[in-house]
């Protein structure tokens, strides 16, 4: 894994929470899975700034999961207009 990728793999995010690719799809169809998937190239993404605020909270289900970045534009280096 890169050093502070902003997107995370599947199996860059199961590395990070300890699990199995198995144990990630069956909490993502469950419902389990609080942060959003994206899609890009093919590929499942998940935010790693939002991966990390999720276990923060206690891992939420994704009905009670509402996550809002914060000052995004200055954590992404620009000027935060």
């Amino acid at each position: 894994m890169e050093n502070n990728p902003l997107l995370l793999t599947v199996a860059e995010t199961c590395e990070a929470l300890r699990i199995g690719r198995t144990r990630f799809y069956t909490l993502r169809q469950s419902g389990a899975f609080g942060p959003k998937i994206l899609a890009l190239g093919g590929k499942l993404l998940v935010r790693a700034d939002e991966l990390r605020d999720w276990v923060a909270a206690g891992l939420p289900p994704a009905r009670e999961w509402a996550w809002t970045p914060q000052d995004s534009k200055t954590k992404l280096g620009g000027k935060g207009r």
